[in-house]
């Protein structure tokens, strides 16, 4: 059994590396709330292992409960030592050069967004029934849907004219063409 000494105790203010690999890679400010020492072998690839237990089948070392100050503690992580720097002048330094990565980062990560954003179209769907709408109807029908959809502004309720008298004109004035709503009809039924 290889066993290590831990390097840091509890309640010493430290910097960590963000211990979420998939996320950019940053140093906090934070504090040791806990210590255990627990095998990490299982955690290790195979190379690795095998260079650190040699003649024994386990790797005993310190695993830290690191707290983030300003941070609840469901935050709080379980981390490794070699994640965990001591609050030296030259941890500082890189943590600031990490912390100027992380902003330029960010900064071309929005101006991608806002990039896609402006380049991006809506999809059309293709119209399943062509009906002839009139004019005035189809305008506003055009400034329902800039309000709602682009400005997200809501409708209230109420509204005059109702969905049920727009229809009825609608019924009315394609009655009165003598063709139009017959054929919706029909289309809709198949």
């Amino acid at each position: 059994m290889s066993f290590a000494s831990a390097r840091f105790r509890k309640g010493q203010k430290v910097l960590c590396y963000e211990p979420d690999p998939s996320k950019q890679p940053v140093i906090y400010h934070s504090e040791i709330k806990d210590i255990k020492f627990q095998d990490i072998s299982k955690l290790l690839d195979k190379e690795t292992c095998d260079y650190l237990t040699k003649d024994t089948d386990t790797v005993i070392q310190p695993t830290y409960l690191i707290h983030f100050p300003g941070w609840g503690p469901r935050y709080d992580r379980w981390v490794t030592e070699d994640l965990i720097l001591d609050l030296s002048d030259e941890s500082l330094k890189k943590k600031k050069e990490l912390d100027e990565k992380a902003l330029v980062n960010q900064q071309k990560q929005t101006r991608k967004r806002k990039t896609v954003n402006k380049n991006s179209e809506v999809p059309t769907a293709k119209p399943l029934l062509k009906i002839s709408l009139p004019a005035a109807l189809k305008q506003s029908l055009e400034r329902d849907f800039v309000n709602v959809t682009l400005r997200n502004l809501l409708i209230k309720i109420p509204r005059v004219p109702s969905t049920h008298d727009i229809l009825n004109k609608f019924i009315e004035s394609s009655v009165a063409k003598g063709s139009g709503y017959d054929q919706v009809r029909r289309k809709a039924r198949k």
